[in-house]
């Protein structure tokens, strides 16, 4: 899936330069056309579909959110205090990921890849990472990253990360096992 939007959004951006400024006949007085421009503004993807199409590892990496510099899946995983865990509540203690810090983890992967690194070892880094190598993925077109700054476009389905088989149904199933028990 991650090759499939690469193919699509680099078709849409770079093949046919939807991202670039477009005449379009429109009515505009005088002037008869308008320059528009058009980029991509929003990734809208939840959980399952992050890992599908940018290659993250989500809850199964060391670093579970792609827009975070700092938060770790668990207390184990704490290397230092300037680490949290994801449940965190103090926004002021989130570091946030920047698009550099994104493309840097993906290169990192692609410069390691085995042969290079042992199967086990680039694992371990993918792992660390938070990411996975795809070889022909979105995160690894280095054409694409001038057209989309993945951490600041990328946005989270809300529907089903707090609604539908999400936070506040997991809080809703402890409040009343709670209340049952």
């Amino acid at each position: 899936l991650s090759a499939l939007m690469r193919l699509l959004i680099s078709g849409i951006c770079i093949e046919e330069k939807v991202g670039h400024r477009i005449a379009l006949p429109l009515e505009a007085g005088d002037q008869g056309h308008v320059l528009v421009h058009f980029a991509v503004s929003n990734l809208v993807l939840d959980g399952d579909a992050q890992r599908q199409v940018l290659a993250v590892k989500g809850a199964m990496g060391k670093l579970p959110c792609l827009g975070c510099l700092n938060v770790v899946r668990d207390r184990e995983s704490l290397p230092s205090d300037a680490f949290v865990t994801i449940a965190n509540y103090d926004a002021n203690r989130l570091e946030l990921s920047t698009n550099q810090d994104v493309w840097e983890k993906a290169d990192m992967l692609y410069s390691n890849r085995p042969p290079k690194m042992r199967k086990a070892d680039f694992k371990e880094l993918e792992t660390a990472l938070g990411l996975r190598y795809e070889p022909d993925g979105l995160l690894n077109d280095q054409s694409l990253r001038p057209h989309l700054p993945i951490v600041d476009v990328l946005t989270f389905d809300t529907m089903h990360i707090i609604l539908c088989n999400g936070m506040a149904d997991d809080e809703f199933a402890a409040l009343f096992t709670s209340l049952a028990g």
